[in-house]
């Protein structure tokens, strides 16, 4: 195959058209697989237009794949993005030959969850697509802050953890006191809100973080014994208004951070308001320019300066 064929394939494959026809195939992939989850969870069989334009979407993946293994020779299996596509390109052809070996769509349902990760080819070309930079903004801002989430969650774990062995050693008798009493008849799980320390902190975790039902024990038990307010109190303020609010401020600036690294996107906002000042700039000269000509001599700038 010639260079000058091998040079138009691979700016026909980069090209902002390809992007936006990758999208949009990726897209109706995608709502065919919703409706498809939706179906099958009714306990319907899903319809055979539907099922065929899936296989026109594998067989533009399939397509693809081979075009990217033609422009950029074997060097391409050597990137991550390839070898995503083609597991799941693979899943999705295994997928099809159980189907007409006369297996159920139970049978491949680990086959099907595969097709969610096709997501992540919708999000190469949020990526690519400089009409959607506030989007493309807000998805590099989360991916750089995951790992920072993580830690949060395990932070937050291990404070309510040990507001949690407080509460087990003195919120729980209490509230055994009150079930005997006939206090929790109408809630069965009140009773074991703080019987063991995973229970407790899936009772601060429930009321706390989800805001649910906090008063449905923690208040008998405060008017019981008054000095269980500190335990109920000091683990919602130290948690939801301190370290929460800590760890929204510790994101912000891990995505501020990452930010000021990312020299690519860095550089790519930075193409794109070129491009907008020079439509700016060119509207403008339109305007000066009286006689259309597409020159501006010095009088007409300085006439377009009076102006």
């Amino acid at each position: 195959m010639s260079a000058n064929t091998k040079k138009r394939a691979r700016k026909c494959l980069h090209s902002t058209y390809m992007d936006l026809f990758s999208g949009f195939v990726v897209s109706i992939d995608l709502a065919l697989a919703c409706v498809d989850i939706d179906l099958r969870a009714g306990g319907a069989p899903a319809p055979t237009w539907a099922f065929l334009i899936c296989q026109v979407c594998l067989a533009f993946y399939v397509l693809e794949l081979f075009w990217h293994v033609f422009v950029g020779q074997w060097q391409v299996l050597r990137t991550l993005d390839w070898w995503i596509d083609a597991i799941i390109v693979i899943a999705s052809i295994i997928e099809i030959a159980f189907l007409l070996m006369g297996s159920t769509a139970e049978e491949v349902r680990v086959f099907k969850l595969l097709r969610i990760a096709r997501i992540m080819r919708l999000i190469r070309f949020i990526r690519k697509s400089p009409s959607l930079r506030e989007l493309r903004k807000l998805m590099m801002m989360f991916a750089s802050v995951i790992r920072t989430l993580a830690w949060s969650f395990l932070f937050c774990f291990i404070a309510t953890t040990l507001w949690s062995m407080v509460a087990v050693e003195l919120v729980n008798p209490v509230l055994q006191d009150l079930a005997k009493e006939g206090e929790f008849d109408d809630c069965k799980e009140c009773k074991d809100a703080f019987a063991t320390i995973l229970q407790s902190n899936l009772t601060f975790l429930q009321t706390m973080l989800a805001g649910d039902s906090w008063g449905k024990v923690a208040m008998p038990v405060i008017r019981r014994q008054p000095y269980t307010a500190a335990i109920f109190v000091g683990a919602l303020v130290s948690v939801m208004y301190g370290i929460l609010n800590l760890v929204v401020a510790v994101i912000v600036d891990a995505a501020m951070e990452q930010r000021e690294k990312d020299i690519t996107t860095l550089a790519a906002d930075l193409d794109y308001e070129l491009e907008e000042d020079l439509k700016h700039l060119g509207q403008m000269f339109k305007k000066v320019d009286a006689n259309g000509d597409g020159e501006l001599s010095l009088p007409e700038l300085l006439q377009g300066a009076e102006k």
